[in-house]
């Protein structure tokens, strides 16, 4: 079993440097934070309740598929019929994606929907793979008179894979911000930079 833990890979990563006195990056590489969407990316009234942030805490792997490096962003909005909030999670994973990886990182991401009313989607054609859910929060968790309802899109390329979750809203509403998401790393990958930078606490 491979052990991968981030705060002792300076010696696997060339070229470090320190910031801050706290923090070595690697120069030349990708942040994932050019992912992320921003407030222009988003239909017309959401807000942003939390801007990209980068996972900070050490990240540990047993085996061979682990998170690398990631962060996540949040935004919602308020209707007539409810709020309505949309998740971000961006991770640089040790594989490359496959359909299969897909459906794993979904199952490891949200592990309380296993006992939810989950039902798979047609996937939205976006990037290498793509897979998409719905699910119906339980009456013991959510409103009992209006069941509360969301949707998980998960997309990937290289080893990019990229989760949106929203609750509330409609499934269009989500592939929508999902798909402009999409085309940002598209941009990426078409212009060969397919390192990704990863942040050594040291």
């Amino acid at each position: 079993m491979k052990r991968i833990v981030l705060s002792l890979m300076v010696s696997l990563v060339a070229g470090l440097f320190l910031i801050g006195g706290c923090i070595a990056e690697t120069p030349g590489e990708t942040d994932i934070a050019v992912l992320s969407l921003e407030a222009s990316d988003l239909p017309a009234g959401y807000v942003i309740d939390l801007p990209f942030s980068p996972f900070e805490d050490e990240i540990e792997c047993d085996g061979d598929f682990c998170v690398v490096t990631g962060g996540s962003f949040s935004a919602s909005k308020t209707t007539e019929s409810g709020n309505i909030s949309v998740d971000q999670e961006i991770l640089v994973y040790s594989q490359p994606v496959t359909k299969e990886l897909l459906v794993q990182v979904f199952n490891e991401s949200y592990p309380e929907l296993s006992t939810w009313n989950i039902g798979e989607l047609v996937a939205p054609e976006i990037e290498n793979e793509s897979v998409a859910f719905n699910y119906t929060v339980p009456e013991t968790i959510g409103p009992k008179n209006s069941p509360l309802t969301g949707f998980v899109i998960i997309f990937g390329n290289g080893d990019v894979y990229e989760v949106f979750k929203s609750t509330g809203g409609t499934y269009d509403d989500l592939k929508e911000i999902a798909e402009v998401a999409a085309g940002k790393l598209q941009k990426i990958y078409e212009s060969g930079n397919q390192v990704w930078k990863i942040r050594v606490r040291l």
